[in-house]
């Protein structure tokens, strides 16, 4: 059955539909994190900013800022050697204007132990 209140339920979703497509980013940041070799503890991370806004860089642990940079530029690329972190998570906090892009990234030693027995 049709009524006024199936027809009012239409209508508020419509309009809002419209403004969720209006306001999408039409050139959002695009961010990469890679080891810059097996093995070792360094990443580069890379942003590509198409707009040229402002942006904000950080690598945070828990409350703690270790890094932070503004930067206009188009892109926007440093290398960071984590080797010298205590385990935990690290977010890596991308930010420009409403737009924020995190990542994570979790270090964590690991102790191998390698027994060996041979009989003689």
């Amino acid at each position: 059955m049709f009524t006024r209140k199936h027809v009012f339920a239409g209508m508020a979703i419509l309009p809002l539909f419209f403004a969720l497509t209006l306001t999408a980013a039409p050139n959002p940041l695009q961010v990469t994190i890679r080891q810059t070799n097996a093995g070792e503890m360094r990443f580069r991370i890379t942003v590509v900013n198409p707009t040229d806004r402002p942006l904000s860089i950080s690598i945070q642990h828990g409350h703690d800022v270790l890094f932070e940079d503004l930067t206009a530029r188009p892109t926007y690329e440093n290398i960071f050697n984590l080797s010298d972190l205590e385990d935990g998570d690290y977010v890596v906090l991308i930010s420009s204007g409403k737009e924020k892009i995190t990542r994570t990234i979790h270090i964590q030693t690991e102790t191998k132990i390698d027994r060996q027995l041979t009989v003689e």
